[in-house]
């Protein structure tokens, strides 16, 4: 199993739909995720949490499962 997270564009006081999600990964570890995902940084970012996934089409399947955090 491999880490896996996604990050997308979307402000809610602007924005009527958020824009695609750009999943992250694969990662060895979970600190290798958390280390990438607290690089990418702004105002308007919305994030999944860390998950985990055997494959890239796997985890694309796990997104809409996923709660999008600020």
């Amino acid at each position: 199993m491999s880490y896996w997270f996604a990050y997308r564009v979307f402000d809610q006081r602007i924005d009527i739909n958020p824009g695609c999600a750009i999943l992250e990964g694969p990662f060895e570890s979970y600190e290798l995720a958390k280390s990438e995902k607290l690089k990418i940084r702004g105002s308007d970012m919305q994030k999944t949490s860390i998950f985990t996934a055997a494959s890239k089409s796997e985890a694309q399947a796990h997104l809409p499962k996923e709660t999008w955090m600020v």
